[in-house]
């Protein structure tokens, strides 16, 4: 898909960090909804 190595390496870092994103968005939601249920 991509011909250039140098592409190719910033298209995995951008696919890494949207991956660490989505994780600790993730994460956090969880912790959030487990706070609320602990409270209520």
């Amino acid at each position: 898909m991509f011909a250039n190595p140098q592409t190719q390496a910033f298209a995995g870092l951008v696919w890494r960090c949207l991956l660490a994103a989505t994780i600790t968005g993730l994460a956090c939601a969880g912790l959030l909804i487990l706070g609320v249920l602990l409270l209520a």
